[in-house]
Formats: C-alpha cells, sequence, structure tokens
C-alpha cells in the first residue's frame, strides 16, 4: 500500500513540475509553480533557470496577443488589452529578486504602453459616450442616453483629460436617461422612492401630483383586489371495539381422578376460568383548513417609446390548517395509530389577508423595477 502510495505521489509531482509543464506549452502554471518553489527555497537554481524561461515565454505569447488587441482599435479590444499589460508588470513584479536578467526595458515600455492604452480608452469611451448621446437626444431615446453615460463613466474611470466637458455630459445623459412612470397618489407606496437607490438608478416612480402626465414615460394604475378567505372543515369519525380479560370465576367442573385404591372416579373440582369484557372508543379527528386568495393586476397607459411596461396580473393564496384529535371511551380498544392534535390555532384572517397582499405587493414592485 505504502508502495502505491509512494508512485501516485511521485507521478503527481512529475506530472505538475514546472519543468515539465514549460515544455508542454503551459509558461502561465510553470511560472506559479516555480515562484512558489523558489519562495519556499526549494531547487533553487534549478527554478531560477524555469521562472526564467516561462517569464520570458510569458511576455512573449501574451504580447502577441495585446498587440493583435491594439490592432483592432476597438474599446472592449484595447481594454483587454490593457488588462494584458497589466498582468505581465506584475509577473515581472512578483518575481523580482530571481530573476538572471534585468528587465528594465520591459517594465519602462509596459509602463509607457499602460499610460497610452488609458488614454486610449478614455478617448474611445468618451467619443462612443458622445455618438450615443447625440443621436439619444436626437431620436428621444432613453436607454442609448444610459449607454452614453455608462461611456461617460467609463471614460471618467480613465480619467479624460477634459474633466470639465466629461462631468457636463455625465449629468446631461443622467438626467436625460431617466425612465418616469408616474402613479395614481392613492397606488403610491412610499417604498418606490428608494427604487432609485436601491434598484434602478434610472427608474423613478413618482405620483402623478407631483409630475405632469406629459412628462412621464408611462402612465400606470394598480388594482389590488379584495381577499377571499374561506374556511373548510372535515370531520372523520372511526369506532373501536375490543375484547379484553376482566379478571376470573370460579366453576365447579367434573374430571376423572384416579382413587387411592386405583379406581378411576369421577370428582367434582374448583377452577379459575378467565373472564372477559368488550370495551369501545371512538375517535373524532376535526381538520380545518383555512385559505386566502387575491388577484392584483397593473394597467399601462405608454407615452413615449421608452415605455417598455405592459398589462399585467398577478394571482397569489395562503393556506393554514390545523387538526383537532378528540377520543371517546377506552383507548385501549384503539388499534393502529391515531393522528396527533396539531395544538396550535389557526392564522387569524386578518393575517393571512396581510400575508396575500404583501406577496402581490411585491411581485407588482418586483415587475415594475424590472421591466423598464
Amino acid at each position: 500500500m505504502k508502495t502505491w502510495i509512494l508512485l501516485f505521489a511521485t507521478c503527481l509531482f512529475v506530472s505538475c513540475s514546472p519543468q515539465k509543464l514549460l515544455k508542454r506549452g503551459n509558461p502561465e502554471k510553470a511560472y506559479t509553480i516555480a515562484l512558489k518553489q523558489l519562495h519556499k527555497e526549494k531547487a533553487v537554481a534549478k527554478n531560477e533557470e524555469i521562472l526564467n524561461q516561462s517569464l520570458q515565454k510569458l511576455i512573449a505569447n501574451q504580447s502577441i496577443k495585446k498587440n493583435g488587441l491594439i490592432q483592432k482599435g476597438k474599446l472592449d479590444a484595447l481594454e483587454e488589452a490593457l488588462l494584458i499589460n497589466g498582468t505581465l508588470q506584475n509577473y515581472i513584479k512578483d518575481a523580482v529578486g530571481f530573476l538572471s536578467e534585468n528587465y528594465e526595458d520591459e517594465i519602462n515600455f509596459f509602463d509607457e504602453e499602460e499610460r497610452w492604452l488609458t488614454k486610449k480608452c478614455a478617448d474611445l469611451a468618451f467619443h462612443e459616450g458622445s455618438w450615443k448621446w447625440e443621436k439619444a437626444q436626437s431620436n428621444n431615446d432613453k436607454r442609448l442616453a444610459q449607454a452614453a453615460y455608462r461611456n461617460f463613466l467609463k471614460a471618467n474611470d480613465y480619467q479624460y483629460e477634459n474633466i470639465k466637458q466629461l462631468l457636463n455630459v455625465l449629468e446631461q445623459s443622467f438626467e436625460f436617461g431617466q425612465i418616469i412612470y408616474g402613479i395614481d397618489p392613492i397606488e403610491y407606496d412610499a417604498s418606490f422612492s428608494k427604487m432609485k437607490e436601491s434598484n434602478d438608478q434610472f427608474l423613478r416612480i413618482i405620483p402623478l401630483n407631483q409630475i405632469e402626465e406629459s412628462a412621464c414615460d408611462c402612465i400606470v394604475s394598480i388594482n389590488y383586489d379584495s381577499p377571499h378567505t374561506s374556511d373548510n372543515t372535515i370531520v372523520t369519525s372511526n369506532d373501536y371495539e375490543k375484547e379484553i380479560e376482566d379478571g376470573y370465576d370460579i366453576e365447579i367442573v367434573e374430571e376423572c381422578q384416579t382413587n387411592s385404591n386405583g379406581e378411576q372416579v369421577i370428582v367434582e373440582v374448583e377452577k379459575e376460568v378467565t373472564t372477559y369484557k368488550t370495551i369501545k372508543a371512538t375517535v373524532r379527528v376535526t381538520e380545518i383548513t383555512r385559505s386566502t386568495r387575491s388577484s392584483a393586476g397593473i394597467k399601462v397607459v405608454r407615452k413615449t417609446e421608452n415605455c417598455k411596461l405592459k398589462n399585467q396580473s398577478w394571482c397569489d393564496s395562503v393556506e393554514d390548517q390545523i387538526r383537532d384529535v378528540d377520543v371517546c371511551g377506552d383507548k385501549r380498544a384503539i388499534t393502529g395509530c391515531v393522528p396527533s392534535d396539531s395544538g396550535i390555532m389557526l392564522d387569524s384572517r386578518a393575517t393571512m389577508e396581510s400575508n396575500v397582499y404583501g406577496n402581490l405587493q411585491f411581485s407588482v414592485h418586483n415587475y415594475l423595477m424590472r421591466s423598464k
């Protein structure tokens, strides 16, 4: 057994050795393992050699990929190239102290390239955002304004040079991109005011006494039907009957016995005889099921093409049940299992109706927040 474990461990070590990994075309993993071994001061000379070879291979492979992305000239490609640049810089920095060559030229090149890529990403993000912003305004397209806003945010992340111009279009595209649902003040819920902060920065639900209908993208009417609660009672009764021992009686019986002369004679003797009696029991089980159901719906009037809401309806129900078990008579007569008493009270009608309303309200709110 020990031999098999040793063989397995040897094979595992060989298959995972950085030298084997490098030969198999996996310089990244070879680099990682060699660096880990060097930090543990294991096989220093050998691992330093593998680390340097792996790093050179990584830089060569990743630079080819990075240069191909740069040639595409698109924002997403340049962003990926920027990530590769950062990864290569980290490879060199993490290996400092174990490198046989001076990578100062590479470090300077990657540092300069990072600044160039960052500026290029900032300019492209702003350019894309500006194009979308201009088109959004001409077509009254709020979703395109939102996309422009996200581009401007990205330009800000990449430290776009004209910060004054950037902040101006950030504010304008953000305000323009607001999709507004107007709702009857009676149907307005205080939780709507938190949606902008907690779920979607471009969605605003405003009571119609605070905004003109003409400023809304959707006019939403919410209707909650009155809940219906009913109780259903089922009573089952089972009768049981059983004979059990009930002491004994003395009876005179005749027996054939042999007397002292060896003769067979009939004699009367007293004998105990078991007596029985019949016992009865009734098990009455009362099950009460209380159910509450209701429905809700919204009707939508589209005021602009930015409104993507549709008429929708929901149903919900809740149920509660109790069991009352009553045993009359002698319990010893009962055979089999008797249902247990639930020992609790039914939820009140008010509680169940409140739960149904809460579920429906959640469905309505969730739909409004997601369907923009």
